[in-house]
């Protein structure tokens, strides 16, 4: 089966989540502030080169950085926030400098140290690993999760212990709080669909032409299932 007809945006992830965090918004108002006070100190000329000189920049970063973790289809608009948001927050940080540099180091450091991601590097939350993804760091304290087999692991599995792993890992779409951890899990997910596709191609394809659904599974479409895994 060619590679375009397994792999199902809308079955492999849900929609995107939401752009901008509760940090993001709050400093996003303060980029304003730090950029409108650059616009009267510097004139909207300067201002304006700046900023679009720095998002590019930073635009291209992303887009070299994020290459080495391919993912099923560029952000364009993540990556756009992220770059006018970064180049902001240096133009604010420089106005500040220039204007009341005792304040200037205080928020950055407030901003460093608040950043989702740093705090929880603060709470320990661990990388993940190829050989299973373990989704009850996001779960409810009352409810058991177990550890899903990681993309490494797919092959080894039976088709019902893949179509379960498959269904069991939307959870995982659901409970993503990052970009890095939702791509994680479509990567995870992807590697599932890959390994039902090479085993029951057909299958596979009359799941996707019945409208297959992000949270459901093609195990009533797979003829013929084997209850061992593959021979290696």
């Amino acid at each position: 089966m060619a590679q375009q007809e397994h792999c199902r945006p809308d079955a492999v992830a849900p929609p995107r989540p939401k752009v901008l965090t509760a940090w993001a918004w709050v400093w996003s108002l303060v980029d304003a502030v730090g950029v409108g006070v650059s616009i009267l100190a510097w004139g909207p000329a300067t201002t304006l080169v700046t900023v679009t000189v720095l998002a590019g920049l930073g635009f291209m970063m992303q887009a070299l950085l994020q290459s080495e973790t391919p993912a099923p289809r560029p952000d364009w608009e993540l990556r756009t926030c992220r770059a006018l948001f970064s180049a902001a927050a240096v133009v604010s940080f420089v106005v500040l400098c220039q204007g009341v540099p005792e304040i200037a180091l205080p928020l950055l450091v407030i901003a460093i140290v608040t950043h989702p991601r740093v705090l929880r590097l603060a709470r320990g939350s661990r990388s993940v690993s190829p050989e299973r993804i373990d989704l009850a760091v996001a779960a409810p304290a009352d409810e058991t999760v177990h550890p899903l087999p990681g993309p490494t692991q797919a092959g080894r599995l039976t088709d019902e212990e893949l179509c379960l792993a498959w269904r069991r890992s939307f959870l995982g779409l659901e409970r993503a709080r990052t970009t890095i951890a939702l791509q994680d899990v479509v990567r995870l997910r992807q590697a599932y669909l890959d390994e039902l596709a090479r085993r029951h191609p057909s299958g596979v394809q009359a799941w996707f032409d019945s409208g297959a659904r992000a949270a459901g599974g093609p195990d009533r479409y797979l003829h013929n299932r084997s209850p061992h895994p593959p021979a290696a």
